[in-house]
């Protein structure tokens, strides 16, 4: 199966070869795509692994000479503080590192200052595109710049300083005008709280536990970190079948809590549980880990209902997330999800169809024309082919702890 699986590879790559990106994002895409299927031939064939790697450079570097043409905001994901991913994984500490590091922490301080708590919008504070996503950078890497990282955590932290509960807190609702999604915009007209993985407030849980994690001491933060911390396992306890809810409208007298029964890294169980997890190893909480260890264990994989073997909504976050979860396990011997990430790997590469342009597909809902929607050539790292690619290419090289797990807070 490994060498079926190759062929696709290496058919893939051929019609890769004919592409050319349009944009900032699709070029982008293809720098984290070739480093990653490099380091995927690095121990078996020493060409490829230095064909690809320059083929990252040359994207990357097309990037960084025409900075002033793309319109690149500031996140981890399509936005400077992945290009300082980039730079990292690519060339080490460089000059150019810098000057893109300083422009990051000044933009950001900007973005904080002028902007009012109460105007929270999702794209402020999410670990795809806003503060969380940039600020894990900076603890990771920069933790000595203690001025700054202390100015974005106590912005974080004000947003919850109301007394009482999140649920009723108004800095932490994001208002319809904010609200970037087309159906959420046009169903939720009065706001909501958003609580999944990739978007919601669970990313501030995260962050504040990687600050615990590196003994930054802030006012409230500890504080802080449980209330959130409680607010969850509260929703958990609340929704009583071990899912969360997506959301929670912003209605006093008709509140909503929107479920998706699911198992996405987005929106869905997966990337909650994953966060928790994280939290709980980085502030050493064992029972709060091994609970969400059994909670994985309870997940059926034959009823997880997705559609798409796509990291975001799809199988590939699933799988990806196991094949982590496994680290923890080695010495133990214990086999359980090395044995369903295997099953999970198995039913990825059954979705695809050699006659599809790249082989694979992306699968949507748009449920305001009620229409099933399928992609076959979106390269997409986040939600399209690369995003199914690249968790293999990083099991196949044992390759975990990068700039994908580690802006994606898998690790």
């Amino acid at each position: 199966m490994k060498k079926v699986k190759k062929n696709i590879i290496d058919n893939i790559n051929l019609e890769l070869e004919n592409y050319k990106p349009n944009n900032f994002p699709e070029t982008f895409d293809l720098v984290i795509y070739y480093y990653f299927l490099a380091i995927y031939y690095k121990k078996t064939d020493l060409n490829k692994y230095r064909q690809y790697l320059e083929y990252s450079k040359d994207q990357l570097n097309k990037i960084l000479n025409n900075l002033k043409k793309y319109d690149i905001p500031l996140g981890s994901w399509y936005g400077f503080t992945g290009i300082a991913y980039m730079i990292r994984e690519l060339y080490g500490e460089c000059q150019i590192l810098y000057s893109i590091e300083n422009f990051v922490k000044d933009q950001s301080l900007k973005l904080i200052v002028n902007g009012k708590n109460h105007d929270l919008f999702n794209g402020k504070y999410d670990l795809l595109n806003g503060l969380t996503g940039i600020l894990s950078y900076f603890i990771t890497y920069h933790n000595e710049q203690l001025n700054y990282i202390e100015e974005c955590l106590n912005w974080m932290i004000k947003l919850f300083e109301e007394d009482c509960e999140i649920i009723k807190s108004k800095n932490i609702w994001i208002k319809n005008k904010y609200i970037t999604n087309p159906i959420f915009k046009k169903k939720y007209s009065e706001g909501y709280i958003d609580l999944g993985a990739a978007h919601g407030i669970i990313d501030f849980l995260y962050i504040f536990s990687l600050a615990k994690k590196n003994n930054i001491k802030c006012n409230k933060l500890d504080e802080t970190y449980n209330k959130i911390l409680e607010f969850y396992i509260n929703m958990f306890v609340f929704s009583n079948d071990t899912y969360w809810p997506q959301i929670i409208t912003n209605n006093e007298n008709d509140r909503k809590y929107v479920y998706k029964k699911r198992f996405a890294w987005c929106y869905g169980k997966l990337g909650i549980i994953r966060i928790l997890f994280c939290a709980a190893n980085n502030t050493e909480n064992i029972e709060l880990k091994s609970w969400m260890i059994q909670e994985m264990k309870k997940i059926d994989i034959n009823d997880l209902n997705l559609e798409c073997p796509t990291f975001c909504h799809g199988y590939s976050g699933l799988y990806l997330i196991f094949l982590i979860i496994n680290l923890f396990y080695i010495e133990t011997k214990d086999d359980y999800f090395r044995i369903l990430s295997n099953v999970l790997e198995r039913k990825i590469w059954q979705m695809g169809n050699k006659n599809n342009k790249y082989y694979f597909y992306k699968y949507d809902k748009d449920y305001i024309n009620n229409k099933d929607i399928y992609e076959y050539e979106k390269l997409n790292s986040i939600d399209g082919l690369f995003s199914i690619l690249i968790p293999y290419f990083l099991k196949e090289s044992n390759y975990f702890y990068n700039m994908y797990t580690k802006s994606l807070f898998l690790v």
